[in-house]
């Protein structure tokens, strides 16, 4: 699915994604990739690092693809 926020949109409302533009059908040309999120992870044991817990608007946001033309 197609992308078409700004990083400025973005960091105005928070830094994270709202999925405002996820089902608005908007074209692919100049966008870039949404992969949704449909099964948020909140939580996990790292080795390294310990134990993470993420801020449910992160677990919850889309992953973001955008490959340099």
């Amino acid at each position: 699915m197609p992308l078409h926020c700004t990083r400025q949109r973005i960091n105005t409302i928070g830094g994270y994604y709202d999925a405002h533009c996820r089902n608005l059908g908007l074209s692919c040309s100049a966008a870039a990739l949404r992969i949704i999120q449909s099964k948020p992870v909140y939580g996990f044991y790292d080795q390294l690092q310990g134990d993470y817990v993420a801020p449910c608007s992160l677990a919850k946001e889309d992953f973001i693809y955008c490959s340099k033309r």
